[in-house]
């Protein structure tokens, strides 16, 4: 099974830093990474291109340009893009904690979807 993730990102290359840091550090790659852009300035595709440079997977940069929220039609995009049969879906400010593709797909079953959780941290936390 082919995992990818898509990323969706809207003005802050920040917060999309540090997520894709902890993509790199998984200890079982994805197959591919769509981050998908809700029409964000030059800073995140900055972000994105220095990240696609080091990536050992292929990275695909979708964008559309800013109309209002529009995260779904943006997520839509990225999902249709991607070339995997299993999408892990999330939002640019979420860090991964080390095993995530991995745990993810070791619950996956075809035809079948998981929905997990986000924690937020907040500065006691971290």
């Amino acid at each position: 099974m082919r995992a990818g993730l898509v990323i969706v990102t809207y003005e802050r290359p920040d917060a999309l830093e540090r997520a894709l840091a902890s993509v790199a550090t998984q200890s079982l790659a994805p197959d591919e990474v769509v981050i998908a852009d809700d029409g964000s300035g030059p800073a995140v595709a900055d972000v994105v291109a220095a990240f696609t440079r080091r990536s050992p997977v292929p990275v695909r940069f979708v964008r559309q340009e800013h109309s209002g929220f529009r995260a779904g039609r943006m997520r839509n995009l990225a999902i249709a893009s991607s070339t995997c049969d299993y999408i892990l879906l999330l939002d640019g400010d979420m860090v991964l904690h080390p095993h995530f593709v991995a745990d993810h797909l070791r619950a996956a079953r075809p035809g079948h979807w998981t929905q997990g959780v986000r924690i937020p941290l907040d500065e006691a936390a971290t």
